[in-house]
């Protein structure tokens, strides 16, 4: 408690932001967190001066001591000083110098994994311990057999007595191995073994415990560290280090188990890898093993406890930090606080890129699975049934047509497995244990439904008052969620437990207007400052293994997808707490911040003005908790808005009002393609202004055209206006000088000339600068030309409004397609 308190205390920020490039010999806190940085940072260089002052000052040092470590210094043994002619050389001791044969030995005794070289009179070749008599006697503490009744110095001769070599011979020189191998396996009752560690291949000879009571030869090899391959004759095994090294390259780095056996080929022999052993199969085997073998031991099912078989999710590793009854929380918690802070809160999406490979020859019924549903991913045998007996309901879309709908059905030829559907506390983004399963075609409601209700009872939701679950699409998917649940043979869920559904804050904003304030977690009471979209990030570090498990074994797939997210959901555990102190932080901040702003919107309202809205609040929340199939009560918070009158319909009445009233019959028609005319116009010379930077004979063309269609539209603009009004001189009537400031269209520089004379229609180069004779563009107002302005003025406001919509719209979509790509 003395380190929480000190972190909350004087935890800095500043230490969790990037990298500013400097690096310090710094001297940091040694806990496991590494929190805090106790470091003077005035004396800090940056890695370019470090590396410009290095290679001005050690370069060259640093070069000569490395080729001179490599050169023979002494005609005497570094350990026994007495003279040698045969000098060997370790590369894994630290700091061990050149030594002779029998020291060698003796000095690998404990270290027999080491790679070794030998002088050959001009330069030190790579050489083998074996050729020393390095030995490893199984049983007796590593000491050998009283049953072979002989010294331990016996023993370790009979390996190279058994293959006629002396510990001064000089390997064949057209051996590529180096003499890695002995040629002779056999050693009487002792095997050459092949041990895979970390740094490689070594051929050594082993002497197993031949007592009466001697465990089998393989439960030796395993005592002492060294994992068989097989169990009958073992010929080849894997050190405890080896296995631990490369389970992490597989769960952190993702390395493949061809890539990781490439490596040990080149650490052992780095120019002739052909000649090196291959066990990629046997590694991919024994990690299964190895893999399993840790999940019992971690769970208590050794010593004692092995009748019990693990349950479905019994391995996984589940948020600490999420309510669990019995585990993290009081026993009267009910009594304790608002009960939102008990609700179960996970969130759900699909992946598409951890997919799986159709390979005819993988699908045999002999194949085992170690761990199947044990973990995170479903037990296979009980949602092949589900799948067998549900089928996909086709529903009535009731928002837009998201891609995870449309392609639901969707298949994807060669492939058995589509990708995952995964379910992950929305808080911290742990995955829950037993919820994730595979997708055979797109994102179906089946596949949710199952891993959903197996994350309600893995987690034991059904304990706790309310489960908030946060989908893509929950909009629909909640449409019929307890009729699905209630038709399904495999599926179980409580029927008193309230399931809240809610979407994500960055995809809730691609759908329908009303969708946002019904399912943005930002409106529901309980749910926090949380996005809903934690999946995301842990996609992308769970993506690194789709390279490898595409091609797996189905059942191998599933345990190395288990592996992960296991490892995944560890490094959280440990990070936990480091992370609850920022963001403990982080909340103070952000809390104090929004309190000022929301007392400044608080003091610009009434009083009668609060207590309105927060009665509608209220009401509005209670409705959602009592009924969450039907968040429609939330709409309150969407703006209320009257769906303007388009510029048609306003024609539409003006022109039926014509009629009936008999009056100015067919002017509203003629003032709407005056309007109509004007836009044209505006549109043509916007064209000009871009046609004249960069004019081509196709847009001289285009623009002519453009000419002749709004000279004649004027022609019948001004036939249609005699016919109407005859004893009206419209032409006369004109502004000598209009000013052409309120419909600029140009964007940079004006091309307008202020003053010019404009000739209604009759110059067709200044068709689009023509002033329409509509009753906004007269000086004065013939003769019961009243009624006809107001008329216009109704369809004034008619465009703008179409063109504010339009305007609105065109940003919608836009933003929509900034968050589909």
């Amino acid at each position: 408690m003395s380190y929480l308190q000190e972190t909350a205390d004087d935890f800095n920020p500043d230490i969790f932001c990037p990298m500013d490039g400097r690096t310090s010999d710094s001297k940091v806190c040694s806990c496991t967190f590494g929190c805090l940085d106790l470091t003077d940072q005035t004396t800090n260089k940056t890695t370019h001066e470090y590396m410009n002052e290095w290679v001005q000052t050690r370069l060259q040092v640093y070069l000569d001591r490395l080729v001179e470590s490599e050169c023979r210094r002494s005609d005497r043994c570094g350990a026994c000083n007495a003279p040698t002619e045969t000098v060997w050389w370790c590369l894994d001791c630290i700091g061990a110098g050149e030594v002779c044969g029998e020291c060698c030995k003796v000095n690998h005794r404990l270290h027999p994994l080491h790679h070794v070289e030998k002088w050959n009179g001009t330069f030190f070749e790579l050489s083998w311990l074996w050729r020393v008599d390095t030995i490893i006697c199984l049983g007796h503490g590593g000491s050998p057999c009283p049953g072979y009744e002989k010294t331990r110095d016996q023993l370790e001769q009979w390996c190279l007595e058994f293959n006629e070599v002396g510990a001064c011979d000089k390997a064949n020189p057209d051996d590529p191995t180096f003499g890695a191998r002995p040629k002779v396996q056999h050693l009487g009752t002792g095997k050459v073994v092949t041990i895979v560690h970390t740094n490689g291949f070594h051929h050594l000879p082993a002497y197993p415990c031949i007592c009466d009571s001697a465990p089998p030869v393989d439960e030796q090899h395993l005592a002492m560290g060294l994992y068989p391959a097989s169990t009958l004759d073992v010929s080849t095994v894997f050190t405890v280090s080896v296995l631990k090294h490369f389970h992490l390259l597989k769960v952190d780095a993702h390395q493949s188990t061809e890539n990781y056996c490439s490596i040990l080929q080149r650490l052992m022999n780095f120019i002739f890898l052909e000649v090196t052993p291959d066990r990629k199969r046997e590694l991919g085997r024994v990690w299964q093993q190895w893999n399993h073998l840790i999940n019992l031991k971690r769970n208590g099912f050794a010593h004692g406890n092995t009748g019990r078989s693990p349950s479905n999710g019994e391995f996984a590793l589940f948020c600490p930090v999420c309510p669990q009854v019995g585990i993290n929380i009081p026993h009267n918690w009910r009594d304790k606080g608002p009960l939102y802070l008990y609700y179960r809160y996970l969130v759900t999406d699909g992946n598409f890129v951890c997919n799986h490979l159709q390979i005819k020859a993988m699908h045999t019924p002999t194949v085992s699975q170690l761990g199947d549903g044990k973990m995170y991913m479903m037990e296979s045998t009980a949602y092949q049934q589900h799948l067998e007996s549900t089928t996909e309901a086709h529903q009535a879309p009731t928002c837009y047509e998201h891609r995870a709908v449309t392609d639901k059905n969707k298949s994807k030829p060669g492939y058995d497995s589509t990708g995952l559907v995964s379910i992950a506390c929305a808080h911290h983004g742990c995955f829950a244990p037993w919820a994730t399963v595979d997708m055979q075609k797109g994102e179906r409601q089946l596949n949710s439904d199952y891993a959903f209700c197996q994350a309600c009872e893995s987690t034991n939701a059904e304990a706790l008052p309310a489960v908030l679950f946060a989908y893509d699409i929950n909009c629909q998917y909640c449409v019929n969620f307890r009729k699905r649940i209630s038709n399904g043979q495999y599926l179980s869920f409580p029927s008193a437990l309230p399931v809240h559904f809610l979407i994500g804050l960055f995809h809730v904003h691609g759908h329908r207007e009303e969708c946002l304030p019904r399912f943005a977690p930002t409106f529901f009471p309980g749910a926090g400052m949380t996005s809903g979209e934690i999946l995301e990030s842990l996609w992308s570090q769970l993506n690194g293994a789709a390279n490898i498990t595409r091609t797996m074994t189905l059942h191998n797939c599933s345990e190395m997808l288990d592996a992960c997210m296991a490892d995944i959901n560890w490094q959280k555990l440990q990070s936990m707490v480091p992370f609850l102190i920022r963001q403990h932080k982080r909340a103070l901040r952000e809390s104090a911040s929004a309190e000022t702003r929301f007392s400044s919107y608080n003091e610009s309202t009434s009083q009668e003005q609060r207590a309105k809205w927060q009665a509608e609040m209220d009401e509005a929340n209670r409705k959602q908790i009592e009924n969450p199939s039907d968040p429609s009560s939330m709409d309150i918070l969407n703006p209320s808005t009257t769906k303007i009158e388009s510029q048609m319909a306003v024609q539409i009445r003006l022109m039926r009002a014509e009629k009936e009233a008999n009056t100015l019959v067919e002017t509203s028609g003629w003032l709407s393609a005056g309007i109509a005319i004007q836009e044209s116009q505006l549109q043509t010379r916007t064209l000009v202004e871009t046609f004249h930077k960069s004019p081509t004979e196709a847009r001289e063309l285009d623009l002519e055209k453009k000419h002749e269609v709004i000279l004649t539209r004027l022609n019948d603009f001004y036939s249609r206006a005699a016919s109407l009004f005859p004893s009206v001189k419209l032409d006369r009537m004109l502004s000598k000088h209009a000013d052409l400031s309120d419909i600029c269209a140009c964007e940079e520089t004006c091309g307008c000339v202020a003053g010019e004379e404009l000739r209604p229609w009759e110059d067709a180069q200044q068709a689009e600068y023509s002033t329409v004779p509509l009753p906004s563009s007269l000086d004065r107002l013939p003769h019961g030309w009243r009624l006809l302005a107001e008329r216009e003025e109704e369809l004034r406001v008619a465009q703008a409004n179409e063109a504010l919509e339009a305007l609105r719209s065109d940003i919608a979509n836009k933003l929509y397609l900034y968050r589909a790509n």
